[in-house]
């Protein structure tokens, strides 16, 4: 649904524009490894 309402836009980029701000919010995503099991919500 989200898809819907920003497709419009995101087609209306030129292409390095849109490369561009791809890479930025990629950037912004938080990366290494996940979190151990075994916490409050572990399982045994």
């Amino acid at each position: 649904m989200l898809f819907r309402l920003i497709r419009p836009a995101i087609f209306a980029l030129d292409p390095e524009t849109a490369h561009r701000l791809t890479i930025r919010a990629l950037k912004l995503v938080p990366h290494g490894r996940p979190g151990q099991a075994g916490g409050p919500l572990g399982t045994r």
